[in-house]
């Protein structure tokens, strides 16, 4: 089964992703502090299929960093990450390339099901194409 970790401190934007990965048949993880997510990341010992980030949590690190310490975790150094944030900045783009972030999108966005769209082809195996 696919694990996805959902790390948002919003009840109402957990509840707009957790919609959004309804049909996946993934087991969802919420974790709606750093600390809460760091839990999670040990005590999953297989790698998340997809780990979804806020970037301004309320918490004394943020997203990047969050991602930075996840990379180092042999477990979990190759799991697709998709960053959530409402202001997202060239600065941040960045930042999110240079750690292999995924797609940096925009929270609150009009069309939240481009986001469910990517959580799919994700999720997805791709078929091998015959040579």
């Amino acid at each position: 089964m696919k694990n996805i970790l959902i790390v948002e401190d919003s009840p109402t934007v957990i509840a707009m992703y957790k919609s959004l990965c309804d049909n996946t048949e993934a087991n969802l993880v919420e974790a709606k502090s750093l600390p809460e997510a760091f839990d999670a990341l040990a005590y999953n010992i297989t790698p998340f299929s997809l780990v979804i980030v806020d970037y301004e949590l309320h918490d004394s690190l943020n997203g990047i960093q969050f991602v930075k310490c996840l990379r180092k975790i042999q477990t979990h150094q190759e799991s697709p990450v998709i960053m959530i944030s409402s202001n997202i900045t060239e600065s941040l783009k960045k930042k999110c390339q240079s750690l292999d972030v995924l797609k940096c999108y925009k929270k609150y966005k009009e069309n939240p099901y481009e986001l469910k769209t990517i959580i799919n082809q994700i999720l997805t195996p791709q078929e091998s194409k015959a040579a």
